[in-house]
C-alpha cells in the first residue's frame, strides 16, 4: 500500500513539473530588439512587461519588473541602457547563468546592482541604486566591515531595544533618520537577536540578518521590532 501511495505521489509531482515546463515553453519570449524602455523610480525597465514596481528608502531606490524574456536578453538590455545614464559596469564581477544573473555598475550616486531570476518563462528584475555619496554626506556610513543600526519608535510611549548586550532607550516618535541624534550601534555583520520592551507589555524577541556595509533601522511598533533597510551595499 505504502509503495503504491509513493508511486502515485511521484506521478503527481512529475505531472505538475511537466505542466509547469510546458507552460513556460508556451510563454512568448521577447528578443532584445522587441524591448523598448519604460521608467520606474527614474530607472529603465523593459517594455512590454507583465508588471513594474519600485521601492525607496533614505539611501537607496529600486525598480522592479517582470518581463517575458530570457536572462541573456535582460542582461543585454541593461548593458545597453545603463551606460546611457553614466553607469559603468564592472564586468569582472558579473555572474550570468540561464536562470539568474547579478551585475554591478558604478554611478555618481554609488553602486548599482542588477539582479535577474528566471522562472516559468519570465525574468524578474530588480535594479538598485545605493546612494553611498548621500549616506557619506549625512555621516551615516558604517566603518569598514560593520553594519550600522539606528533605533526608532512609532509608538506613543518610550521603549527599549536590547541588542549585542547593550540596551538603548528610544523615545516615542523617534524617526531613526540621523545617527547623530538617534540611538544607534555599529556591529559586526551576522544574524543578531534583539529584544523590544515597552512599558506594560511583555518583552518581544526577534532576530535578523545584517550584512556588512549596510545601514538599517529597527522601529518599535505594535508587533515588536521591525528591521527596515536604509542603505543596501548590493553584495
Amino acid at each position: 500500500m505504502r509503495a503504491r501511495i509513493l508511486r502515485a505521489l511521484a506521478a503527481v509531482a512529475f505531472a505538475v513539473a511537466a505542466a509547469g515546463s510546458a507552460y513556460a515553453q508556451t510563454v512568448k519570449q521577447y528578443a532584445l530588439e522587441d524591448l523598448g524602455v519604460a521608467e520606474s523610480a527614474a530607472l529603465p525597465v523593459p517594455k512590454p512587461n507583465n508588471s513594474i514596481g519600485s521601492s525607496k528608502s533614505k539611501f537607496f531606490y529600486s525598480a522592479m519588473a517582470s518581463v517575458q524574456a530570457s536572462v541573456e536578453t535582460i542582461v543585454a538590455f541593461y548593458r545597453r541602457e545603463l551606460p546611457k545614464r553614466d553607469m559603468t559596469e564592472d564586468a569582472s564581477v558579473a555572474r550570468i547563468t540561464a536562470n539568474d544573473a547579478t551585475l554591478k555598475f558604478a554611478s555618481r550616486e554609488g553602486p548599482v546592482t542588477l539582479k535577474v531570476t528566471h522562472k516559468d518563462g519570465r525574468s524578474n528584475i530588480e535594479v538598485t541604486v545605493s546612494q553611498k555619496a548621500k549616506a557619506e554626506a549625512f555621516g551615516m556610513m558604517p566603518k569598514a566591515g560593520y553594519v550600522k543600526i539606528l533605533f526608532g519608535n512609532i509608538e506613543e510611549a518610550p521603549g527599549e531595544i536590547t541588542i549585542g548586550g547593550k540596551t538603548f532607550k528610544v523615545k516615542a516618535g523617534e524617526r531613526a533618520e540621523n545617527a547623530n541624534t538617534s540611538p544607534s550601534i555599529e556591529m559586526k555583520p551576522g544574524k543578531h537577536a534583539f529584544t523590544v520592551q515597552l512599558h506594560g507589555r511583555p518583552a518581544q524577541k526577534d532576530e535578523h540578518q545584517f550584512n556588512a556595509g549596510e545601514i538599517w533601522s529597527i522601529l518599535i511598533g505594535p508587533g515588536g521590532g521591525l528591521p527596515l533597510p536604509m542603505y543596501q551595499s548590493g553584495d
